[in-house]
């Protein structure tokens, strides 16, 4: 490693720790406890949601990055089902850092386990900002999750595994964009040219109108792989 690199990673360290922020990258699944938390989410969607699953019999070979828009909290549990019953695989997901969340923040390790990992936007150094941290601090901590984000999809792929992402990197309709997520196709192409393939999947979620005592429609439907 570099001096340079060096002297980052120390910045990010010492920030992390000014923050609490918990380690946060890594292919960390636990499998029995994601079999555990995916039947317990399988039965909540049965008796919340009316689920139609279309094209998954267009589902491609080897190492997939599953790219989706974001717009219910239903969206991961559903991806990860996608996964399970079209790939056969366990997804990995990315999340924000959830740094300072009192109750998300917390549950970080628990959701590592789960197949998520970190990553850092701009928007979380602006909310840690106004708690008086050190902007060149926040930003080396950015840094640091971010690579470690990286070497995260890195692995996952190169294992032929399966990526979640989100393009817009929130659900907030006001912050679509411009999308926030493009490491997640560089880390693929970059693959490519060290000759790891990837396939990229679009999957489009639409969701019917919420009802408090019946379920809510939701249409799940694969479309071309590339």
């Amino acid at each position: 490693m570099s001096a340079d690199a060096s002297g980052e990673s120390a910045a990010g360290a010492a920030a992390a720790r000014s923050v609490g922020a918990r380690p946060c990258g890594g292919m960390k699944i636990l499998p029995w406890f994601w079999e555990l938390v995916f039947h317990g989410a399988l039965l909540l969607m049965r008796l919340r949601l009316k689920t139609e699953w279309r094209g998954l019999e267009k589902a491609p070979s080897g190492a997939v990055v599953l790219a989706a828009k974001h717009g219910s909290s239903w969206d991961i549990p559903l991806m990860s089902r996608l996964a399970r019953r079209a790939l056969g695989r366990r997804a990995y997901f990315q999340m924000g850092s959830f740094i300072g969340y009192p109750v998300l923040g917390p549950l970080v390790p628990l959701l590592r386990r789960c197949g998520g990992f970190c990553v850092m936007r701009p928007k979380e150094i602006l909310r840690l900002r106004r708690r008086g941290s050190s902007r060149d601090a926040l930003h080396a901590l950015m840094d640091r999750v971010n690579r470690e984000a990286t070497e995260t999809r890195r692995a996952v792929l190169e294992t032929g595994g399966v990526l979640v992402f989100f393009p817009e990197g929130s659900r907030d309709a006001t912050q679509v964009l411009p999308l926030k997520a493009d490491r997640e196709i560089t880390t693929a192409v970059d693959l490519r040219f060290e000759g790891v393939a990837s396939t990229l999947w679009p999957i489009v979620l639409s969701y019917g109108s919420k009802r408090r005592w019946r379920r809510r429609r939701v249409i799940v439907e694969a479309l071309d792989p590339f």
